[in-house]
């Protein structure tokens, strides 16, 4: 009888073709185990059966299979065998930027980094908008600071060259040059030192010795036996000329307007000394509001390339030179004119008719 029944067991197994249908033979307390599920990741029997189910292999996972037939009575079932797990597909896995990373943005670079948009700078200069460059920052501007002083910026024509201003805000101004601060006008700066005395009005004094002083009559250097005058009017800025004062500094603060871009500092000089061996110097320094020096000296002499002997001369325009002080607009600021003596060799440096002059874009 046990023969016939594996036997009919057998003829039917053969015979179910329907995915499952096997796991629906039980005969008389014996139960035919699950097969194996297939693509869509069937369960064999649930009852005293050890057969897992079979992953499905389509590409969007495995869904659970159909439940396995009743317990059979009698012996224990044999148990399937164990499925294979399946494969996740799409949307198996969180999918990282799914809105899409467009920031409608044309200075971007838009890109999905690690499920998280990312948008870096496009390059300085890429055409944005109308007739506008994309800024290093990624931002679509009008133009962009890329060039010292009135040299043309980018995006600026020649008649507006400058640009002031950043992102958004930024514009091409136009320019007027020779604004001056300081002028050898007493009442416009005072830089011929004419006006008050030790110090002149508007200037500070800083040192062992006065440094402004009336030559009407002429000055009689340290270094020297010779006299020397003002360059115009009667009274000179005098550093040095001293052995045991070791530095002196004459300096005014000055208000840089909005939108400055470049200060222009001459003056005339008469620099003497007896001996070429010192170790002396002067310096034109620009020091912020904290009077601490900004940048390199502006100009630098050294005491041992100027006037030697007992005749001097004065020269025009002896200091001559112009700075970028774009990112200084709209501060204070202080000039200052500084020397150093070595004791071992005096130096006599004589300064006059002090000129102070600004380029403003806006």
């Amino acid at each position: 009888m046990g023969s016939y029944r594996y036997f009919v067991a057998w003829v039917l197994t053969s015979l179910c073709v329907a995915p499952g249908c096997s796991n629906l033979v039980g005969l008389n307390g014996y139960s035919v185990g699950g097969v194996a599920g297939e693509a869509e990741g069937r369960v064999p029997n649930d009852a005293g059966r050890s057969g897992a189910a079979v992953g499905g292999d389509s590409a969007n996972g495995g869904s659970a299979g159909d439940l396995g037939g009743d317990a059979g009575s009698g012996e224990p079932a044999s148990g399937g065998s164990a499925g294979r797990a399946g494969s996740s597909g799409e949307g198996g896995a969180p999918s990282g930027c799914s809105g899409g990373c467009d920031d409608a943005n044309e200075c971007t670079d838009d890109a999905c980094v690690s499920a998280e948009c990312v948008h870096q700078p496009v390059a300085l200069g890429t055409a944005c908008g109308k007739g506008q460059s994309c800024d290093a920052d990624g931002v679509c501007v009008s133009c962009v600071d890329t060039a010292a002083g009135t040299a043309r910026d980018m995006g600026c024509p020649a008649t507006a060259p400058v640009c002031v201003g950043t992102g958004g805000a930024a514009v091409c101004g136009g320019c007027t040059t020779n604004q001056s601060l300081i002028a050898a006008d007493p009442a416009k700066g005072n830089g011929s030192f004419e006006s008050g005395s030790k110090p002149a009005t508007g200037w500070e004094e800083d040192g062992p010795y006065y440094i402004t002083k009336n030559c009407s009559s002429g000055c009689t250097p340290g270094s020297n036996s010779g006299l020397t005058y003002a360059s115009i009017g009667k009274v000179v800025a005098w550093l040095g000329g001293i052995a045991d004062a070791d530095f002196g500094d004459l300096n005014r603060v000055i208000s840089l307007p909005a939108g400055a871009v470049s200060l222009h500092v001459q003056a005339d000089t008469n620099f003497q000394t007896g001996s070429t061996t010192n170790a002396g110097y002067f310096q034109v320094r620009l020091m912020d509001a904290g009077y601490a020096q900004i940048g390199a000296p502006l100009y630098s002499k050294s005491a041992a390339s100027v006037q030697l002997g007992d005749t001097h001369v004065w020269t025009t325009n002896g200091i001559d030179v112009t700075t970028d002080v774009t990112a200084l607009g709209g501060t204070d600021v202080s000039i200052s004119f500084y020397s150093y003596t070595d004791p071992l060799h005096l130096s006599d440096f004589f300064l006059d008719n002090v000129r102070v002059s600004v380029t403003v874009c806006q």
